[in-house]
């Protein structure tokens, strides 16, 4: 039985090929590293653009409301017609549906930001 004690020669090559593989696998790592760094900015900078889009979106649902309240009021005086009203129940109508569609986008952004943070749920 022979154990060979100076394996240096013959194991070249594969410390070679391990320090390749390890090298290709450092490069992958930091290009996903900075690809997770961009996503996590993107996804900041699109969740502050939806917020501030979000508060005028309840400043205008809340405006809509108000003026529906009072079409409604000037509909039962007689002061307007059928038509304004529908008009006005329409734009408040608009303007609530505009409302909830970005606090959907929101909590799709949150989702998104958390997934590129490594949140789990």
């Amino acid at each position: 039985m022979r154990i060979p004690l100076n394996i240096g020669p013959a194991a070249k090559p594969d410390v070679a090929a391990a320090g390749t593989a390890l090298a290709e696998e450092e490069a992958a790592r930091v290009r996903l590293e900075r690809q997770l760094a961009t996503e996590l900015r993107t996804t900041a900078h699109e969740l502050d653009t939806i917020g501030r889009r979000l508060t005028q979106a309840k400043e205008q649902n809340r405006i809509a409301s108000e003026n529906l309240r009072l079409a409604r009021r000037a509909f039962e005086l007689g002061e307007i017609d059928l038509t304004d009203l529908q008009r006005v129940q329409g734009l408040a109508f608009a303007a609530e549906r505009a409302e909830q569609q970005l606090k959907i986008l929101r909590q799709r952004a949150v989702a998104q930001y958390n997934q590129a943070a490594g949140v789990l749920p």
